[in-house]
């Protein structure tokens, strides 16, 4: 995904945009940041934190992921899937609470 994307930004004159896993930005950060959590199935998301892959059930990973931006973070993700790790559901709430919340869903699973 991270190449698509990364030839996707080439092609539209974009290649200065930075693209990359949350260890690429460990210790740096940047003034905005998009994080794409891609999964879209329970039994993905489950491979995944089998392998310890993705973001889900890493808070580690998570805590690199949403500290790096300085200006603006945003996430896109199925608050479906992400209520199933505590921690993302933490922050799901967080966001609806103060406002922060954008997208076709109020609330997870709404």
């Amino acid at each position: 995904q991270v190449v698509l994307i990364r030839r996707i930004l080439r092609e539209k004159n974009l290649g200065a945009v930075n693209v990359g896993l949350p260890e690429d930005y460990q210790a740096v950060e940047r003034d905005v940041i998009i994080l794409s959590l891609t999964r879209s199935s329970k039994e993905l998301m489950n491979a995944d934190i089998q392998h310890r892959a993705g973001l889900f059930h890493q808070p580690k990973r998570m805590n690199v992921a949403l500290t790096r931006a300085e200006h603006l973070l945003v996430v896109l993700g199925d608050p479906d899937i992400m209520v199933e790790d505590t921690a993302w559901k933490q922050w799901l709430e967080f966001c609806r609470e103060n406002g922060l919340w954008y997208g076709e869903k109020g609330s997870p699973g709404g």
